[in-house]
Order: structure tokens, then sequence, then C-alpha cells
């Protein structure tokens, strides 16, 4: 049985590793450790496919740069027409 294991933003770096399990019902309780090792091909597979890590830093970048595309526009919109008004 497959598990997701969340491990934050940082990248998985190959090694060996021990998962300490705990399943509990209303009438008993289990729990167990596995050892498993990651290789150096699984980490890469496994931190390109961490979907999290790079959704949030690309939205972020596209936020901005449209916030101050609009805000540039504005300011050159909001001058020119002040200068008409001056001229005229």
């Amino acid at each position: 049985m497959d598990f997701q294991i969340p491990w934050g933003n940082t990248d998985m770096k190959p090694g060996k590793y021990t998962v300490h399990t705990t399943a509990k019902s209303a009438d008993n309780s289990w729990s167990w450790s596995t050892d498993f090792d990651i290789k150096k091909e699984e980490a890469k597979k496994l931190n390109a496919n961490a979907i999290d890590r790079f959704v949030l830093p690309k939205l972020w970048v596209i936020l901005f740069a449209s916030c101050s595309l609009s805000v540039g526009i504005l300011l050159i919109v909001l001058n020119k027409r002040n200068r008409r008004r001056k001229a005229g």
C-alpha cells in the first residue's frame, strides 16, 4: 500500500530512510517501521513531481508582473491625460 508523505518545499535527498507508522481503529492499534532507500535517480524524479514547490512561486511572479504592468500603464495614461489638460 502506498502512502503520500508530504516533505514540504525541500528537495528529497538520496539516502537511507526509516518511516514509523501507527494506524488506529476503534478497537485496535498497529505500529510498524520500514526502512527504505532513495537512490539519486528516484530523488530527481520525486523532486520533479513535487507540484506544490513550483506552483506558488510561478503564481507570485505572474501576479507581480501583471500588477507592475497594470500600474505602469495606468501611470502612463494618467501622465498623458495631465499633459493634455495643462496644454489645453
